[in-house]
């Protein structure tokens, strides 16, 4: 049975899904310098009569947009409604979800680039891309650009994904320190987005949760404010997951707000 809350922000049709279950939380915010909101999020929760808490699905998307005046927060809009549209049935038919996941983000490319063609003054427009499909304690995962994935808990804040970007081309080689990343002036740049060529591979993985982790989605508009073991003390120590949605996104607009700023959370059994 699907139990979804349906909100429309923009004329693309959908956007976000959101799940009344109390475990998710998602928050898109302008920030304090923007004029558009290029984000986008979305959260499906799925969850047959006959299923335990256990086996409850999700599918969470993230994807910030990138073009300006290029119109990012269409490329990012067409990411979300592309893999929710694709992806939405492999959860209820239990199918390969790395192999849909990915097949998903490359129809979500090629629709970019379609529009590009059709609107040439959107050329340049694309978005970066995180998504997550939770099947009970097992999470599928895919990545383009430099949002990213975290698994949180009362130990620890781990990273699970790697960005596509400039600076962490330069810490793998050992250039540059993941400190000096944070502050380098190409910051920005990322190497790998949906929309830009025509061949797109995401990179993917699987990983099972404890009973005791979270799991975070944000964009690099919350990381430039925030640090990762300030994100997992506000994670562990809010009372619900759109609680902790709100103080990480209201930290950051404290701190500057000099980016658009958006969060998925998906938090603990326990």
């Amino acid at each position: 049975m699907m139990e979804d809350i349906i909100k429309e922000k923009t004329e693309l049709e959908t956007m976000p899904i959101i799940s009344n279950n109390a475990r998710i939380g998602l928050l898109t915010d302008i920030g304090k310098k923007r004029k558009v909101d290029e984000d986008a999020i979305l959260a499906i929760e799925s969850m047959s009569a006959f299923e335990s808490k256990s086996s409850q699905k999700f599918l969470l998307v993230l994807a910030d947009g990138m073009g300006g005046h290029s119109k990012g927060e269409v490329a990012s809009k067409i990411v979300v409604n592309t893999i929710a549209e694709k992806i939405n049935p492999a959860i209820l038919s239990q199918t390969n979800y790395t192999f849909e996941i990915n097949k998903s983000i490359q129809e979500a490319n090629q629709r970019i680039l379609q529009y590009t063609s059709d609107h040439p003054e959107t050329e340049g427009m694309g978005s970066t891309v995180v998504c997550a499909v939770v099947d009970g304690k097992n999470v599928h995962l895919a990545n383009v650009g430099d949002s990213r994935i975290y698994v949180i808990s009362k130990e620890e804040i781990r990273r699970v994904t790697k960005d596509h970007s400039y600076v962490q081309e330069l810490v793998d080689k050992g250039e540059i320190s993941e400190e000096e990343a944070r502050v380098h002036p190409k910051k920005n740049v990322i190497t790998k987005a949906v929309g830009i060529y025509s061949e797109l591979k995401a990179d993917t993985m699987k990983l099972t949760l404890a009973d005791d982790e979270s799991l975070l989605l944000c964009c690099d508009g919350q990381l430039i404010h925030v640090e990762d073991e300030e994100i997992q003390e506000v994670v562990v120590k809010s009372d619900d997951a759109q609680d902790a949605c709100k103080k990480l996104v209201d930290l950051a607009n404290e701190r500057g707000g000099e980016d658009n700023i958006s969060v998925i959370l998906l938090s603990s059994y326990s």
